[in-house]
C-alpha cells in the first residue's frame, strides 16, 4: 500500500463512477486531493487511509466516506468556494497540527459513535456545521451556526456568537458545554428547534436557550442576561452554580 496518494483536478472535479469498496487507499498514509469544481459530489469517494489534506479550489460539493477513522490535515474549500463539505467516518475524525478546515457553506461530520475532536489548534470556519459522534469538541475561529447535533456529550466553542439553523435538532444524551467567546458574544439556541439535552453549561453574554424537556444545569453557568426555557423541570446538577450579572428569566 502506497504511504501518499495524490488526485488531482485543476479544472475540474473529482467524481466516483465504479463499484468498488474503496476509491483511494493508504491504509496507514495520506490522500492528498487538489481539485477545482468539488470531490464526490453525486457519489462520495470511498477512502481508507490514514488521514486527508483536501484543498477544493472553487466550486461544488465535498463528499469522503471514510472507512477508518481519518485525520483532517487540510479539509477545506479554498479561494471563497462555497460548496458544502460532508464527511463520513467509521472511526474518529481528528485534526492535525495548523490544519486549515473550512467552508462557506455546510459543513458536516459524521463519526458514528465514535468521537469528533476538531480546533484544538487550528483554523476552524463553517458556514454552519452537523456533528454527528460520541464525544464531540469542536473549536470554531468565527461564530457558530450549528445545522444538526447527535452526540454523546459535546464542547462547542466559538469565537462569535453560537446560534443554530432554522428547523434544527440538536440532541445529547449527556452534557452539552458552550462557550461564546468567553462569554463577550450571545448563545441563541432553540428558538425553532428540537432541542434536547442531558445537561447543560453556558459562557455567553446574552444567553437564550429553549428545550423540549426537561433541564438540568451543570457546572458554571455564566452570563449576562438569561432567557431560559424548558418544557419540563429546571433544575441543576450536583456543584452547579448560576451566575448572571443582569435579569435572569427562566420558564418550566
Amino acid at each position: 500500500t502506497p504511504t501518499t496518494v495524490s488526485l488531482r483536478s485543476d479544472e475540474g472535479g473529482i467524481v466516483d463512477n465504479s463499484d468498488v469498496a474503496q476509491n483511494a487507499a493508504a491504509t496507514f498514509g495520506r490522500l492528498v486531493i487538489r481539485t477545482a469544481t468539488g470531490v464526490g459530489s453525486a457519489n462520495a469517494i470511498e477512502t481508507i487511509v490514514g488521514s486527508i489534506d483536501l484543498d477544493n479550489s472553487t466550486s461544488g460539493d465535498v463528499a469522503i466516506v471514510e472507512t477508518d477513522g481519518i485525520q483532517l490535515v487540510n479539509f477545506f474549500q479554498n479561494q471563497n468556494a462555497t460548496g458544502n463539505l460532508n464527511l463520513v467516518a467509521g472511526g474518529a475524525i481528528t485534526d492535525g497540527t495548523k490544519a486549515t478546515i473550512g467552508t462557506g457553506a455546510l459543513a458536516t461530520f459524521n463519526a458514528g459513535a465514535n468521537n469528533i475532536t476538531l480546533g484544538d489548534d487550528d483554523t476552524v470556519n463553517f458556514g454552519s456545521v452537523s456533528l454527528t459522534g460520541g464525544v464531540v469538541t469542536l473549536t470554531e475561529d468565527s461564530a457558530m451556526v450549528l445545522a444538526g447535533l447527535n452526540v454523546t456529550t459535546a464542547t462547542l466553542s466559538a469565537a462569535g456568537d453560537i446560534t443554530d439553523a432554522a428547523a434544527t435538532t440538536l440532541s445529547a444524551s449527556g452534557l452539552v458545554t458552550l462557550d461564546a467567546n468567553g462569554g463577550a458574544n450571545d448563545i441563541t439556541l432553540g428558538n425553532d428547534d428540537a432541542v434536547n439535552f442531558g445537561f447543560l453549561n453556558f459562557t455567553g453574554d446574552a444567553v437564550a436557550f429553549t428545550e423540549d424537556d426537561g433541564t438540568v444545569l451543570s457546572g458554571l453557568n455564566t452570563a449576562n442576561t438569561l432567557t431560559l426555557t424548558s418544557a419540563g423541570s429546571l433544575t441543576d446538577g450536583a456543584a452547579a452554580d448560576l451566575a448572571i450579572s443582569g435579569n435572569a428569566n427562566l420558564t418550566a
